[in-house]
């Protein structure tokens, strides 16, 4: 799996574990990575993070559905992790995602759909095989 693909697997995993319904995981992954861009700077009238360590049992949860997402997106083919990442990490335009893709708009509408839909499908087919 090149770089991209690995980094995208474990960021998008991290909001996968936080107990929401498998439709939403993979659109509240590419959420959570968008609000937890990192910050330029830290002021110093910034606040000490708050230690929300889940349990362990919560951890071996979160760990298992990472792994459920990053696999997700590993099996999709390139074509589709491709735009996908392109628009929901990297947060470029349609007509960007064309640009960097040498494709039409249009093209770029259409595999965001079909990534979509196919990420949607993989995790929840492991949802129903994990049972949760």
């Amino acid at each position: 799996m090149d770089q991209i693909s690995a980094e995208t697997a474990h960021l998008m995993a991290l909001r996968a574990g936080e107990g929401l319904g498998v439709p939403q995981d993979w659109q509240a992954a590419l959420d959570l990575l968008r609000r937890n861009k990192p910050e330029a700077e830290m002021s110093p009238e910034t606040p000490e993070p708050r230690d929300l360590s889940p349990n362990p049992e919560r951890m071996l949860i979160n760990d298992a559905r990472r792994e459920q997402v990053r696999q997700a997106i590993a099996r999709l083919a390139p074509e589709f992790r491709e735009a996908l990442v392109l628009r929901e990490i990297e947060e470029l335009s349609y007509k960007e995602i064309g640009a960097v893709l040498n494709i039409p708009i249009g093209t770029v509408m259409s595999r965001l759909s079909r990534a979509r839909n196919l990420l949607l499908v993989e995790l929840t087919a492991a949802k129903e095989v994990g049972g949760r």
